[in-house]
């Protein structure tokens, strides 16, 4: 598609641009399951939110360097570099973005060492949808203003 500029009438003055539309946060998920992704990426759209996707920590962090993001949604089992060494390179790197982590493990010591490696939040697979949306808009909601 060709990018045009806007056309310059005779008198030499610009024609006024059109407002601009309210962004959206930037959300980045990143989990190996392409049917959970989708799942939620549809989810986090509904609510009017720009999702990028990740399946692996490696993309996830070269993504993180060419955006400006306003959340994390990561889940801790995944084939390479898992959930919490990706939690700690990514909050050394981006302390103010918010990361919310996902995972099936049940074991607490898990819950406890994302919480200490800087998570948002912690949140137990599986979980309900208007779960993870209420954990988000806290999280976006404590970007926005610092304030927990």
């Amino acid at each position: 598609m060709k990018h045009e500029l806007p056309s310059t009438p005779s008198s030499g003055r610009r024609r006024p641009r059109p407002a601009k539309t309210r962004q959206t946060s930037l959300v980045l998920l990143v989990d190996d399951d392409p049917d959970l992704r989708e799942m939620i990426k549809l989810a986090l759209q509904a609510a009017q939110l720009t999702v990028l996707e990740a399946a692996t920590s490696k993309a996830a962090l070269s993504c993180a360097r060419r955006r400006r993001l306003a959340l994390v949604i990561s889940d801790i089992a995944r084939p390479g570099m898992n959930g919490l060494r990706f939690l700690k390179l990514f909050k050394k790197a981006y302390p103010q973005v918010p990361v919310i982590i996902a995972s099936g493990d049940p074991k607490r010591s898990t819950e406890t060492k994302a919480a200490q490696l800087g998570a948002f939040a912690f949140l137990p697979k599986p979980f309900a949808l208007d779960s993870l949306l209420k954990l988000v808009n806290q999280a976006l909601a404590t970007r926005r203003t610092g304030r927990p």
